[in-house]
This record gives C-alpha cells, sequence and structure tokens, in this order.
C-alpha cells in the first residue's frame, strides 16, 4: 500500500498502518521506529521456519504471474491511446506493475487483495516471531542473523542475471503484421522447460542470422508456444504436422519475449548485438532489438546500483566488444544505438579507470579517501616537521623515580614528538607536495590487476634507480654526471635555419588571432623576424630541469610547456641572458606577481622601449593560482589581455632573441655580442682521460662498419677524421678507396669508419693490437663492428632502445638487447580545460591552420596523457643529447596523425619508426594487420623480405609529424561516428627533442631517401646525390622558397643533428618529390613523447 504524503518514511512499504492516526511528528517517527525494530526481529527465525516462509510466498507469485500469463492469450488489439494511458498509470504506481489496457482495473482489485493477505501474514508472523523470539538466546539470534544475510547475498547474485524489470513489449504476428499486441509488462516465470525453449530458439535464430541455416526448423514451434502461448498458433498446418520450417520472424519474436524476461544469458546477449546487419533486415514487425534494448537498459541500472557481480564481468565485456564493433544508430536500430549507448557508459562508469576491464577493488579508495593525492610524506599534511621527543623517548609519558606514578612529558605536552620547524619538503604547507595515490586514478579506485602492475612498476621503477646508482658509482670519478648545479657561463650563437623557421612560424601564428594595430600605427603584417640568436645557459637550464621534476611528482604527469614573448630595452638583454630573471626588479605587477610574458609578439612589442628585440622564453605550468596574489599556484593566466604571469623565474628558461625591426634603438655591448656570430663566457672542458679499451668480440665473418674508440672529446673533429684516415692508410690501405669517416660525441668522441669492401674478421682483431697516434700521442684503440655480435651487450641502448634492432638490411644491430621497458608500462588520460593557458594555446595553435580538406574541424576535448615510464626514457632521451651536444636540447611540439584504433599502444609504448621489412602473412606477431613493415625485430624467422619503395616513406624509415595540424589531419584515419551526421577524429601532440638539420629541395629519385633510417648516417656527398636544390622562391616565410634574408644560416651537418627538418615548398612543390608544408622525420621513440590527444570532429 502507499504512503500518504504525512508520512516521515513515505519510501518505507507498509508501515503508515502502524502509525496512530493523529499525533505529534515526535510520536509517528517513535512509531516508525518501532515498526522498523519488529521487522527488523523477524530475521531471528529459525532457518527452517525462513524457508517454509519464503516458499509460501514464492509459491503465491508463481500463481499470480501463472494467472496473468493465461489472460494474456485473450488479449486482442489494444488501441494506442489505451496502451498509453496504461504505461502511465504503471509509472505511477509504487509497488507493483501496471497490465496495460483493460487489464489494469483487474490488476489494482488484485493488488488490494495481495496488500490485504501480505498485511495478514505479517501480524501472523510478528505473532510467532514473539513467541521464537523468547526461546533463542542472543548468541543464537546474532549467528541466525549473519546466516541469513550470507543466504540473501548469494540468491541474490545467482539470480542477477535473469532478475526482473518491468517494461512494456509489442509482438506483432508474422500473419497480421498490422496488427500489434501487447504483453504484460510482468516478466514470464523461469523454469526448466522455458529455458531449454529459450536455447532451442536462440540456436534457431542465431543460426539463420549468420547464416548457418537456411530456415528456422520446425520442432522450434513448440519452444515459441512456451513463450508466445497462442500467438504462435498463426502457424500454417505444414508447419505444425513439421513438414517445413516455421517462420523466423514468428521465431525471433518468441525469442524477444525469453530475452526479455531474463531468459538468454550475457554471452548470448553478445552474439545478438553482432548480428545487426541480418536483424536489419527482418523489418519493423521484428522485436528482438526492442527487447535486446530493454535488456540492456536493465543492465545499465544493475551496473549503475552496483549489483553486479565479478563472475558477470567476462561477459559484460564480451558484449561490450560486440557492441563497440557495430555501425548503429540507422533507421529502425536507432533504440537499439540507444541502449548501447546507455550500457557502454555504465561499463565506462563502473569500471576501472585505467584497464575499463575489470570492477574496481573497492568503492572509494582507503589510502588517499577519494581524494587521489596522498599528503607530504615527510610532515603526514601537518606542514610541520617532527622529531621524536628525547625527554620521554617518543612515549609522551615521565615515570617518577623510584614509584609507579606517572606524568605527561612536559617538554612534547604529551604527543611524544617535538615540532622542529616548518617541513622543508611542502614549506609548512604552503607549497604542494602532494603525491599522487597509487591504489587510484584521480580518487577513482582502480582494480586488483591494475593495482599489482602499478606495485610492479613501482618496484621496477626503484630497482631500476638503484641500479642506475650503482652504475653511476661503479664508474671513474671523471665519468660520474655532476649533481650539483653547472657553472655559470652562456653561449650566444647564430640560430639554426631550421630553428629561424620555426621562430617564423611560431610568430605568424601568434599575431594571426588579433588583425590590430599597436600605438605607433604599424599592424601586424608589417613586423617579422629577420634574424634569431639561440641561448644556452646551463645553470638556468639545470634550475628550469629541477622546477620541471618537482611539477611533476606534483601533478603526476609531466608539466605542461609553452612558448612566450618577453619585450624589454635592449640594455637589459644581457643581464636576463646571463643571470636569469629576478623577482625584486619587478615592476607594474597589474594582474600579480610574477614575471610578465605575452602570448601575442605585438604586445610585447610595446614594452620593448624602441628597440628591435625580445625574448622567446619556454614556461613550465603546474597549478594555476586562484588570486593575483600569485601565492597558492605558481602562475597566472589572464585571458583577456593574453598575458603569462610565472611567480617563480625557475619556471622560465630563455631560448632565443629575435630581432623583429631594424629602425630601432640600439645598445652596443649588446650589438658587440651579436656580431660576433658565437659568443661564450663558459669554461673550457675539463680535459677527460679516456677509459681502458673494452674487447673486441665480433663473431661475425665481416664488417662494412667499423666502430672505433674511444678517442678524446678535447680534440676537434676535423683532427680525429685525419688521424683516422691516417691509421687504414697505414694500416689497411686496402680499404681506403671510398671510406667514410663519421665523428661521434658523447662523454668521449668515438668514429665510425664505413667500408665499401667487406672486411674480414681476423683483419678486424689484428686491428686491435696495432698503433693508433690521436693528436701526436701513439696507443691502441677498440676497433669493432659496428653492427654487433649476437655475444655482445648491445653499446647503442640509448634510453632503453636501438634503432638498429629492427633493421636487417639498412644498419642493423646484432647484439643482444633486454625487453623493452614499455612493455610493463601503463598511461592514463587526463582532461585538460579548453580556457586554460594551455588549453588556449593548444585551441588556437590547431584552428590557425583550418578549414581542413574536408572541412571546419572543432575541438571537443584536450587530453593529456600520464605514462611515468615513457616521461622517464623521454627525460633520459635529453640527459643524453645534453651530453653529445653539451647544450640544453630544443624543443618542440609537432602533430601526429596516424589510425585512431592504435593510439592506446602508442600511449604504452610511444611511437615507433618503421623496420626495413615487410610484414610476413605467417608471422604470429605482426601477420594479418595488413601492415607497411613489421612490428618484429631482425631476429624474426618469418619476416625477412626487404621492404621497398612503394609511394611511402620519401624520406626515410622514420616517424612522421608536423608543425600544423591541416598536414596531420590527412594521415589520421578510422574516425568515429559523431551526433548530427559528424565523423569524430583524434591527433596527437607530441614533444619531440634534438637539433633538427633543414632540407629543402626535391628529391633526384621518388626513392632516392627511402632506406634512411638515421639522419646521422648522412653526410654532404649523399645529400648532393640524393637532393635537388629547390631554386628561391618568394613565399610566405617557413613555409616553402626562402623563408627571409638571414634564411641563409648555416646547419650543424647531418652527422651532428637528431631530426630531420624538410621544408615545405608551397607553389614550387612537385608532387612525389617535395612537400607543399613543412614536415619532420625521427628516428628513436624516446625522441618524441606523446603528451596530449585532441578529439574534434568535422
Amino acid at each position: 500500500m502507499a504512503c500518504p504524503a504525512s508520512c516521515p518514511g513515505p519510501r518505507v512499504p507498509h508501515h503508515c498502518k502502524k502509525l496512530p492516526a493523529s499525533g505529534s511528528l515526535r510520536e509517528q517517527i517513535a512509531a516508525l521506529k518501532s515498526s522498523v525494530l519488529k521487522k527488523r526481529r523477524s530475521r531471528h527465525l529459525p532457518a527452517a521456519a525462513v524457508a517454509a516462509k519464503r516458499a509460501a510466498q514464492h509459491a503465491a507469485v508463481v500463481k499470480q504471474q501463472e494467472q496473468v500469463i493465461a489472460a494474456t492469450s485473450e488479449v486482442k488489439v489494444v488501441d494506442a491511446r489505451v496502451a498509453a494511458q496504461g504505461e502511465q498509470h504503471a509509472s505511477n504506481a509504487s509497488d507493483a506493475p501496471v497490465v496495460p489496457g483493460r487489464w489494469a482495473d483487474e490488476h489494482e482489485d488484485d493488488k488490494d487483495e495481495q496488500d490485504e493477505q501480505d498485511d495478514r501474514e505479517e501480524e501472523r508472523d510478528e505473532q510467532e516471531e514473539e513467541q521464537q523470539h523468547q526461546d533463542h538466546g542472543e548468541e543464537q539470534e546474532q549467528h541466525q542473523e549473519e546466516e541469513e544475510e550470507d543466504v540473501e547475498e548469494h540468491k541474490h547474485q545467482e539470480a542477477l542475471p535473469m532478475e526482473r524489470t518491468t517494461s512494456v513489449l509489442s509482438v506483432a504476428t508474422p500473419s497480421r503484421s498490422q496488427n500489434r499486441r501487447q504483453l504484460p509488462s510482468l516478466q514470464l516465470p523461469l523454469t526448466d522447460v522455458k529455458r531449454a525453449a529459450a536455447k532451442q530458439l536462440f540456436s534457431a535464430v542465431a543460426g539463420v542470422l549468420n547464416g548457418a541455416y537456411h530456415e528456422v526448423p520446425a520442432n522450434c514451434v513448440e519452444a515459441a508456444r512456451q513463450w508466445l502461448g497462442e500467438l504462435a498458433e498463426g502457424e500454417d498446418e505444414a508447419v505444425r504436422l513439421g513438414t517445413s520450417g516455421m517462420s523466423i520472424l514468428l521465431a525471433a519474436n518468441g525469442l524477444a519475449v525469453a530475452v526479455h524476461s531474463g531468459a538468454v544469458p550475457i554471452p548470448g546477449l553478445s552474439v545478438l548485438a553482432s548480428l545487426q546487419g541480418p536483424l536489419r533486415r527482418l523489418g519493423g514487425s521484428c522485436l528482438l532489438a526492442e527487447a535486446l534494448v530493454a535488456r540492456l537498459g536493465w543492465l545499465a541500472e544493475q551496473l549503475s546500483a552496483g549489483r553486479v557481480p565479478f563472475s558477470q564481468w567476462g561477459g559484460l565485456l564480451h558484449l561490450r566488444q560486440a557492441l563497440s564493433s557495430q555501425e548503429l544508430g540507422e533507421n529502425d536500430l536507432a533504440l537499439l544505438a540507444e541502449g548501447a549507448a546507455q550500457l557502454l557508459a555504465a561499463l565506462v562508469a563502473a569500471s576501472c579507470r585505467l584497464c575499463q576491464k575489470q570492477p574496481p577493488a573497492e568503492e572509494t579508495c582507503r589510502s588517499c579517501k577519494g581524494k587521489g593525492v596522498l599528503p607530504c610524506a615527510r610532515c603526514a599534511g601537518s606542514g610541520r616537521f617532527k622529531q621524536p621527543c628525547r625527554s620521554c623517548a617518543g612515549s609522551g609519558i615521565i615515570r617518577r623515580a623510584g614509584t609507579r606514578a606517572v606524568a605527561s612529558c612536559k617538554q612534547c605536552q604529551g604527543t611524544g614528538q617535538i615540532v622542529l620547524g616548518d617541513c622543508r619538503a611542502c614549506s609548512g604547507g604552503s607549497a604542494t607536495a602532494d603525491r599522487p595515490c597509487p591504489n587510484c586514478e584521480a580518487g577513482l579506485p582502480v582494480c586488483l590487476e591494475c593495482r599489482a602492475q602499478r606495485l610492479q612498476e613501482a618496484e621496477a621503477e626503484e630497482a631500476a634507480q638503484a641500479e642506475r646508482r650503482r652504475q653511476a658509482a661503479s664508474q671513474p670519478r671523471s665519468l660520474q654526471r655532476q649533481l650539483g648545479p653547472p657553472p655559470v657561463g652562456v653561449t650566444v650563437a647564430r640560430a639554426s635555419a631550421s630553428d629561424l623557421a620555426r621562430l617564423v612560424n611560431l610568430w605568424e601564428e601568434r599575431t594571426g588571432e588579433d588583425n590590430y594595430s599597436d600605438y605607433s600605427g604599424c599592424s601586424r603584417t608589417s613586423r617579422c623576424i629577420t634574424a634569431a640568436w639561440s641561448l644556452d645557459n646551463p645553470l638556468l637550464s639545470w634550475h628550469f630541469s629541477e622546477r620541471r621534476k618537482v611539477l611533476k611528482q606534483s601533478l603526476g604527469r609531466d608539466p605542461d610547456e609553452l612558448d612566450g614573448f618577453h619585450g624589454s630595452s635592449p640594455q637589459n638583454f644581457l643581464s636576463i641572458v646571463q643571470g636569469g630573471f629576478r623577482s625584486d626588479l619587478r615592476s607594474g605587477q597589474a594582474f600579480g606577481s610574477g614575471e610578465y610574458f605575452a602570448k601575442n609578439p605585438n604586445v610585447s612589442v610595446g614594452y620593448c622601449r624602441g628597440g628591435d628585440y625580445m625574448l622567446v622564453c619556454r614556461l613550465l605550468f603546474g597549478f594555476e593560482s586562484s588570486s593575483q596574489a600569485n601565492k597558492d599556484g605558481d602562475h597566472i593566466w589572464v585571458e583577456s589581455a593574453k598575458y603569462y604571469v610565472i611567480s617563480s623565474p625557475a619556471q622560465v628558461l630563455p631560448l632565443f632573441l629575435v630581432r623583429f625591426a631594424d629602425s630601432g634603438c640600439k645598445d652596443a655591448e649588446l650589438e658587440k655580442v651579436l656580431s660576433a656570430g658565437t659568443w661564450t663566457t663558459k669554461k673550457a672542458e675539463e680535459v677527460l682521460a679516456v677509459p681502458p679499451n673494452r674487447p673486441c668480440v665480433m663473431s661475425r665473418e665481416s664488417a662494412t662498419v667499423l666502430w672505433m674508440g674511444l678517442l678524446h672529446a678535447h680534440l676537434s673533429d676535423e683532427q680525429l677524421e685525419a688521424d683516422v684516415r691516417s691509421f687504414f692508410a697505414q694500416h689497411a690501405p686496402a680499404y681506403t678507396e671510398g671510406m667514410k669517416v663519421q665523428i661521434v660525441r658523447g662523454i668521449f668522441k668515438k668514429a665510425h669508419a664505413i667500408l665499401k669492401r667487406p672486411m674480414p674478421r681476423d683483419f678486424v682483431h689484428r686491428l686491435n693490437k696495432l698503433p693508433f697516434t690521436e693528436g701526436g700521442q701513439q696507443r691502441t684503440i677498440c676497433v669493432e663492428d659496428a653492427h654487433g655480435s649476437p655475444e655482445q651487450k648491445c653499446p647503442k641502448w640509448i634510453a632503453k632502445y636501438c634503432r638498429g634492432q629492427n633493421l636487417r638490411y639498412t644498419t642493423p644491430c646484432w647484439c643482444w638487447h633486454p625487453h623493452r621497458e614499455t612493455d610493463r608500462a601503463s598511461y592514463s588520460l587526463e582532461l585538460v580545460d579548453l580556457h586554460s593557458a594551455k588549453g588556449n594555446e593548444i585551441l588556437s595553435k590547431f584552428s590557425s591552420s583550418a578549414p581542413f580538406h574536408d572541412g571546419q574541424p572543432r575541438i571537443v576535448s584536450i587530453r593529456a596523457m600520464k605514462n611515468p615510464v615513457l616521461s622517464r626514457l623521454h627525460e633520459e632521451y635529453r640527459q643524453y643529447l645534453q651530453t653529445k651536444h653539451r647544450e640544453e636540447p630544443s624543443v618542440r611540439e609537432l602533430y601526429h596523425g596516424t589510425n585512431n584504433n592504435i593510439h592506446d599502444v602508442l600511449f604504452k609504448h610511444g611511437l615507433q619508426p618503421p623496420s626495413d621489412c615487410d610484414a610476413s602473412d605467417a608471422c604470429p606477431v605482426s601477420g594479418g594487420k595488413g601492415l607497411c613493415t613489421t612490428l618484429c625485430p631482425n631476429t624474426c624467422r618469418f619476416c625477412t623480405t626487404k621492404h621497398e619503395w612503394g609511394r611511402c616513406h620519401m624520406f626515410g624509415l622514420g616517424i612522421y609529424l608536423a608543425d600544423i595540424a591541416q598536414k596531420s589531419h590527412r594521415y589520421v584515419s578510422q574516425p568515429q561516428a559523431g551526433p548530427r551526421g559528424t565523423r569524430r577524429y583524434k591527433m596527437i601532440i607530441c614533444s619531440v627533442l634534438g637539433r633538427a638539420f633543414k632540407l629543402e629541395g626535391h628529391l633526384r629519385t621518388k626513392d632516392a631517401m627511402h632506406d634512411v633510417a638515421n639522419v646521422r648516417i648522412l653526410n654532404s656527398e649523399d645529400l648532393d646525390e640524393m637532393l635537388e636544390p629547390c631554386c628561391a622562391a618568394a613565399r610566405r616565410p617557413g613555409r616553402g622558397g626562402v623563408a627571409c634574408s638571414e634564411d641563409s644560416t648555416a646547419d650543424a651537418p647531418p652527422e651532428k643533428s637528431d631530426l630531420l627538418f624538410v621544408q615545405g615548398l608551397g607553389s614550387n612543390c612537385r608532387p612525389g618529390s617535395s612537400v607543399y608544408n613543412s614536415e619532420y622525420i625521427a628516428y628513436h621513440p624516446h625522441q618524441c613523447l606523446p603528451k596530449y590527444e585532441i578529439e574534434y570532429e568535422i
């Protein structure tokens, strides 16, 4: 019975009759409590009494359902208006479902009789309960209560897949497709006979839909009658005699009732969900899709309520896979698309946030209480540094000598700890020192498997750090990396051609957002960068790197970075370049406390005070401040004025000094430094003694590339190349013809001798004993096969990767390689606010190249990628480049477009350079996937065929990236269907490290550079053979032709570079031989870190 509006507990059934007819609210609440307590005591009945009571109730419910089912066969055609009234009445009822149509009134009478019967049974149960309660002790009562709870929970889990829902299904008679019949909303009871009939119908219908059967077997008529009753009598005489098959539509409708009643388990629903095409051909008279969507909605409700046992998750995952693989939403399947979307959303919300496969291990993370972060490890979030009290030995009490009396310690006030000051790790609680919780993801708990995987990753990371510390400690003192800050010094040099093109593009993108004139009357189109100088300050780079590590630990991912412009008087630039920004010299501070940088360079022009120069700085972003005081965060983003306000100077790194005009005021000292070409205040490097020679372990028959080293780093490359050629002329003159020599720098230098004629193994071993003259000093060096030997641990294992391990014909490496650390990696994605500083920068840069070739894009969301393993390997590659070039490596954020279905692989392992072998169909790893090149290393016995040019890899076997989104969009494939007929795409933004060597011209042949597997194997002679220089042509700077008057800046040679920059030629492009828009090619997976995923629709 329904409760009146005055009931204190209107949602608790059968309680209002126990309340007094009148009285105060306090009396009604007291009566309600008494009623609830009496109801709870009924759980203490003996097991036999409880079982007998439940059996009687179950028999009554089954009898009532059978009466309703028997009456169903007499249901006539129902008017749509009457059915709607029945549905409205059913939605308003509180306790029981209502049969639509003329059965509603009769069901109301049955409901009233049932309520009175329930009341009588309840009163009788209460009397029996009081008698039984007196005969049992409190201990027996508690035991019985726990036992009943376990039985209830177990029965609920067993009955979950077959639980009933209340919804209305319309069944169409096959012989009368225009007559729509209404089934009662009460689902049919499940018996062994009905389950067997449902199984028989499922096998027949699924067999016909997937082509295994030509028609439904005639023996399925009885199975259909079990679910449809007299509705199945419409079949002709031949069917009932078993001489021909029955209608697929009738069998499908019978199966629809079985699905609606829960007789088909979740694996069966997965099979039906995968047969959407055949279901569509059955037409609107088939109700199987409606029954399926009703069942999907019920499953979604159970998931949202948390009532799905762990044993059902395997079937749900198969169901999700079946629904995700179908193209839904067409015509008569629009309803099924809604049910699929509802279930998929419920699965995502209820599953683990990392793997999306298993349920979370707990409702709320116990480690962080749902906050997602753990407090400061040193002070446990108190902000105070404490030590045990010495007076009481940390106990908080002091015993008096000779007595048993104790007293509270006066020194620590009985706490047992002494506060020694503010915690340095979190600066007394004012700075953020929280750590990401390892047992959850942003406060949401993860599954047991992901938690165990995270624990393994943490243990592996600790072991790797311990191994790195051990190796560093075992090295000679001269080789150990300097732990503290480097000495003071700065180098100002002319920017490379690739850096100049990058700065020109940045200027145009940022000024292209606003078309206005500044106070001087000069519009944005009248200015452009005419020259640029790179700035290298190791001390500022060290502070910047340390601050990045702190923010990375606080955020749980790599912090956001972007470039900002800073204008100042010409007299100030040298002091900023040498000592960085100083917080004591700030002025103005209109939008908050900090250093000011502009997104638009035209804004910074107003602060140059008549000068022609401004700085381009790299900025770090952690937590945005909530006020202009800029104390509860580290930056302020002023969206209205396009200002970046950075609180800490350590989050600013000056990268370039650019000149944008030639008519402004000059500073004599600055002009002297810039005119020198390269100006430095760094101290000369210390001469390091080379370590002892490593033994030669060459085991292959011959070698065409020799590794020679180690060589002293203080000698010039020209001197060392001459010494190597003299060594070969003296000891191996037969191999000097056509020989090429490359000098490679790390902590020490080494030489690569590329031979035209293979050198036998015995001769290579003999060279290790012959004298080598280096800088006038005679000694022996190691001469080794540069392609390695299987018995040798790879010496080119840079950032846990060797480029030659998946190459067989170009520059292979045959050494032993350990397993890659990314095999144990995991990732997660975090939403980026589109109105934040980084979100605004990504949005504006992405839109600057629109429209695309197939429409106007609109960004839906931006997500930041979190992968600790990939991030650490990217940082190791950064340190490798820093050691190699003796300067902070350049950083670019570039776009990468690819198949949207493999983003999860890229976020786990990183972007991978292609192999030089084709994928074999017989290979169990790479076969049957339609791949252009193999995924296997060069040890695979299947993938051995050389990959030939096929309109692919125009500039080498590398990772292709672009500086404009319009170009990368052409390579994005496998989009998803979006709302309103749109298509949803995903694109990756990568952080790319290293020097870029600029190419500007046309390929002499279409496959001239196809086999280039690394930029360092190129030299000037090779490029002359591969590339035809482009004639100068007017164009947009940075898009083809000559960028500006200073674009003749010389790059470092390719063997000193880390990636290729192919200049777009615009209208001068030759299809197949050059590119219209610029692109970059990288050759190391950890050189490119996927940082953001852009989801957009067209």
